[in-house]
């Protein structure tokens, strides 16, 4: 048994073994406890924890590098469970679940904002100067079809009602970061 081989491989492993508990402590901490959480160490203990078993002078240990990938949760397991929140949430915000659509132009941005069941709200929008563009999720307060919408994200918040067939601001509040003002907004109804 080459002694360098296997003590290379045993540093790998102790060191993918502490990379893959961090990132199941992160994965448990943010989606079992809902606590906020710093970001696990994608891939690296995964990879560790394969080329460590990979390396290894033992053919029965050596078969079993592929496992490596799947014990680190930061690996192939968390990437599997990203890409299926990724694919739930563009089903749940599709265009045609929307309720209401709405095109904005003010003179800092332009965007949208499009109203969801579940009294959910994403403002889109990108600053002329072409210096951010963004979105918010926002909750809404009150939506009555063709009559009122009011939304509101932390301290940010638009009340909008239809006036002579057209959808105008009423009031706005919190908006400095992004700098807009949607006092003299265009609105315009977006047909999907």
């Amino acid at each position: 048994m080459n002694q360098q081989q296997y003590i290379l491989s045993v540093i790998l492993i102790f060191l993918g073994g502490c990379l893959a508990v961090l990132n199941g402590w992160s994965f448990f901490r943010e989606f079992v406890l809902k606590k906020r959480t710093s970001s696990p160490v994608p891939f690296l203990g995964g990879i560790f924890l394969f080329w460590g078993l990979w390396i290894m002078p033992k053919p029965e240990v050596s078969s079993w590098a592929w496992a490596g990938l799947f014990l680190d949760l930061g690996c192939l397991p968390y990437l599997m469970f990203g890409l299926s929140l990724l694919a739930l949430e563009a089903r749940r915000y599709s265009l045609k679940n929307c309720l209401l659509c709405l095109s904005y132009t003010t003179q800092e941005a332009k965007g949208s904002i499009h109203v969801y069941p579940k009294k959910e709200c994403i403002l889109k929008y990108a600053l002329k100067n072409n210096m951010a563009c963004g979105s918010l999720i926002m909750q809404v307060l009150r939506y009555e079809p063709e009559k009122v919408l009011e939304i509101k994200a932390e301290e940010k918040s638009l009340l909008l009602a239809m006036q002579e067939k057209d959808w105008v601001v009423l009031e706005e509040s919190g908006w400095n970061s992004p700098k807009i003002s949607f006092r003299n907004a265009q609105l315009s109804l977006d047909h999907h």
